[in-house]
């Protein structure tokens, strides 16, 4: 399944648990969670800033640390 870059209002709903946008936004505010609003009053909510709220690790940060191995320049010849 694709991600889009901001929540669906499905998602918005789970997480709040509520269904009136305006009750939406002051549960998201009181976690933390900036939000606009479109024209019809629906919420927008970025989902790399609600992932970074809630601590999940993004996709960039999901990749394996890579460490160099500098015991070469150690070695006494």
């Amino acid at each position: 399944m694709v991600e889009g870059i901001i929540l669906t209002q499905d998602e918005i709903r789970n997480i709040t648990g509520l269904k009136r946008y305006t009750a939406q936004a002051r549960q998201l505010a009181r976690m933390g969670i900036e939000c606009k609003q479109n024209a019809i009053g629906e919420l927008i909510v970025s989902r790399a800033h609600f992932e970074q709220v809630m601590g999940v690790n993004s996709r960039a940060n999901r990749r394996s640390e890579v460490k160099l191995n500098l015991d070469f320049f150690d070695e006494k010849k």
